[in-house]
């Protein structure tokens, strides 16, 4: 729940159980200020460019597009609950670490989140891609974390690509426990969000797969 009066810090409340800690590290999003960070699509020769900037981030994915099916595959095949996920951690972070990332773990106290970080030649926006890899409970990864995790770090590693060019930072953040299966935690990204690990963030990004043709 976001604070109400000046510089005081929100804190994220659990409204029950059965809402994600993504939904609920939403009320962050209200503080967040673009005003000094510059615009991509004001700059004319980033306008320009960036179809060939998309274009080159997406042949980086598919550069890749084996390897995030293994860890995707990985993770799927070995389910860990929340705060217990480490083999998806370890894979995680090893990886890139590999492709050039600076890894932090342990992050905000827990043992399975962690922090990956690539710091562009110019300053610009500093933008974040959240991996989940929690499993649920006797029923291992139905929720698809396995598929968010691959394609956190796929596209972590597509803008990796082109970062230096255009300006800014890559941020690969490990949220555990999203499915708020330990009573420790309630979700990793609450946890880290009022922690302040997103104060600094401009932008956090992820996707959910769903079902169907």
């Amino acid at each position: 729940k976001p604070g109400s009066s000046g510089d005081e810090k929100p804190q994220i409340e659990y409204p029950h159980k059965g809402h994600s800690s993504c939904c609920r590290a939403v009320g962050y999003t209200h503080q967040l200020d673009f005003s000094s960070r510059g615009n991509f699509c004001k700059d004319p020769y980033m306008a320009k460019h960036e179809g060939e900037y998309k274009d080159r981030a997406f042949d980086e994915i598919h550069r890749y597009g084996s390897r995030l099916l293994e860890i995707s595959d990985a993770i799927h095949q070995n389910p860990e609950v929340g705060l217990k996920e480490y083999r998806a951690c370890e894979l995680l972070t090893s990886c890139a670490r590999e492709l050039g990332f600076e890894v932090e773990t342990g992050v905000a106290g827990m043992d399975t989140a962690f922090i990956a970080r690539y710091e562009g030649k110019k300053s610009g926006p500093r933008i974040a891609f959240l991996a989940e890899y929690d499993a649920l409970a006797d029923l291992g990864h139905g929720c698809g974390h396995n598929i968010i995790a691959a394609s956190a770090i796929g596209a972590a590693l597509g803008l990796k690509r082109v970062i230096s060019e255009i300006g800014g930072t890559v941020l690969l953040y490990g949220t555990p426990d999203e499915e708020s299966f330990s009573s420790d935690s309630r979700g990793g990204k609450v946890i880290m969000a009022n922690a302040g690990f997103f104060d600094d963030i401009d932008a956090a990004l992820m996707m959910h797969p769903t079902g169907g043709d």
